[in-house]
């Protein structure tokens, strides 16, 4: 009969594992596990690999083959890959690009592994990890094989039954890893769509997709996202005030904008109608609200800066630049219909020019069924009357525009918020250098001051036009639009959208006024779209 030692086998065998890892504590791990025969016992030698490329020390654990009960193959999920390759399965959905497809593809590639699970006598159980079931199943039967042989081998263990490889049964903690990762990976997509307010709803694609006011060919999504000037750029929807009827009506967009190594912070919300139309309603720097024509001066800066032109220095410049661009605007919405008063108006006469140099033309036929609002149809109010209370209802708000004389000197110009029973003064700033004021802010002599509101915007909530006239010559236009956010902080909502200068008097009518000039029926035309007035030069 052959000894004991001469059964066990000759010569060590050597098995190598390796697992591929995963993000074990969120950092990429790579295991690589070397099992050993040598005589009755088994060397497992197991070194971690931090970033699947840099190696800790290894360490070596011996077990012999006697105290070995039972082993059996099964299949291993990696929680934290399972979490990435379901949450990019439903980016990959949602967007259909190729990118998260092939982030899913990587993820479920790592997420399924093999377990090889060694039991011991004393309850104790080894794992080894690899990516090959193949080499797994080769390893536990010649493992069995040597086992066996190693008992049979010995008198005192004749009598004990073989060791058979055995398949891991672990069905219920696989679904609760499935179900869990998904759960994780659902919460997170949720926790990013919150935080950035949203995949792109058609109302944000609607303001991106839209091509920068004034005849560029920008969009704003290209003059506003460009990273040379802007960094950390959210687009996203906001909700007005808890109200679930402006769901989705208004987009906010925030960034850093940066030039000549200064950064500021700015932020614009969009009033959103249809595509291609929409209309600014707050804009702040640094959290400080600014005058919407401010906003319009820094989009159309931007926009010269992405052309290569040089941007323009002041206001007046921006105004002057901005009479060159071609009035290409979008689709208006039906006007709202007119007060009794305006409608009762009749239209003043419209004068053809005698030259050949520009005729004065009607508006443009999606304006013709809208009456023609002229300075006689304003609210006059002349020093020394009595004030002049001007009732107006915006966004739902009652509130009324009061001119008269202010104490102990000065013209007063407010608007008062009956809800709130507050008053603000209405800013009316010089134009061009000059102004209807004198240095103790009365009005000079001849002038009036006028209000009306019209809807220019056509979004349901008129804009305030303020005129100051001599009736003769000169005339000055101040253009205020509502700002639903400033009236809900408690500040000044009437902010100013245009000024500018005419002669004699102002033609409203739809998205459009003109200011006729000279003696001969000329005009400038000026037409609304996105949040600007755009000069008609044709």
């Amino acid at each position: 009969m052959l000894t004991k030692a001469e059964q066990a086998p000759p010569t060590p065998k050597n098995f190598t594992f390796e697992w591929n890892g995963g993000f074990s504590y969120l950092t990429y791990l790579k295991k690589k596990t070397t099992v050993t025969f040598e005589g009755e016992k088994l060397l497992l030698t197991r070194q971690n690999f931090i970033l699947g490329a840099f190696p800790l020390q290894p360490s070596t654990q011996e077990i012999p083959l006697t105290h070995i009960n039972s082993m059996a193959v099964g299949s291993k999920i990696n929680w934290f890959d399972m979490v990435f390759a379901i949450l990019f399965v439903f980016v990959t959905l949602i967007t259909m690009n190729f990118l998260p497809l092939l982030l899913t593809a990587l993820f479920l590639w790592r997420t399924f592994n093999t377990n090889i699970q060694i039991c011991e006598r004393s309850g104790n159980s080894l794992n080894i990890l690899t990516g090959s079931k193949g080499d797994a199943n080769s390893f536990i039967q010649v493992l069995a094989n040597t086992i066996n042989q190693v008992k049979h081998s010995d008198n005192t263990e004749t009598g004990q039954d073989s060791i058979v490889p055995q398949v891991l049964s672990n069905k219920p903690k696989k679904v609760f890893g499935i179900v869990s990762a998904g759960v994780v990976a659902i919460l997170i997509l949720l926790l990013v769509i919150a935080s950035r307010g949203g995949f792109d709803n058609p109302y944000v694609t609607w303001v991106k997709d839209a091509t920068v006011p004034g005849g560029t060919h920008h969009t704003m999504d290209e003059a506003l996202s460009n990273d040379k000037y802007f960094s950390n750029v959210v687009w996203k929807q906001v909700n007005k005030g808890g109200n679930e009827e402006d769901v989705n009506k208004y987009v906010m967009y925030q960034a850093t904008y940066t030039d000549q190594g200064a950064s500021i912070n700015i932020q614009t919300v969009f009033q959103v109608f249809a595509e291609n139309q929409f209309t600014p309603v707050a804009y702040a720097i640094d959290g400080n609200g600014q005058d919407l024509s401010d906003w319009t001066y820094f989009l159309v800066e931007v926009t010269s800066k992405l052309d290569g032109s040089p941007p323009s220095s002041d206001k007046g410049a921006w105004q002057e630049s901005a009479s060159t661009f071609s009035t290409s605007t979008s689709p208006q919405s039906e006007p709202p219909t007119q007060t009794n008063a305006e409608a009762k108006s009749p239209a003043p006469p419209v004068q053809v020019a005698t030259t050949p140099v520009k005729e004065v033309q009607t508006p443009a036929p999606a304006s013709d069924a809208v009456p023609t609002v002229s300075l006689k149809d304003f609210k006059h109010w002349t020093p020394p009357a009595a004030d002049l209370t001007y009732p107006v209802r915006l966004d739902g708000d009652n509130m009324d525009i009061v001119l008269g004389l202010d104490h102990p000197n000065g013209v007063k110009a407010q608007v008062v918020d009956h809800a709130l029973g507050q008053g603000w003064d209405i800013s009316l700033p010089s134009i061009e250098g000059s102004s209807p004021f004198d240095e103790f802010g009365d009005l000079l002599p001849d002038y009036s001051l006028a209000v009306k509101e019209h809807d220019f915007t056509q979004d349901g909530t008129p804009e305030i036009v303020l005129v100051a006239s001599d009736g003769q010559a000169d005339m000055y236009v101040w253009i205020l639009t509502y700002n639903f956010m400033a009236s809900e902080q408690g500040t000044n909502p009437l902010e100013l959208l245009w000024s500018g200068m005419g002669q004699s008097d102002i033609l409203m009518s739809g998205n459009k006024f003109l200011l006729p000039y000279g003696s001969q029926g000329l005009y400038e035309e000026y037409k609304y779209a996105n949040g600007v007035f755009v000069k008609n030069t044709q």
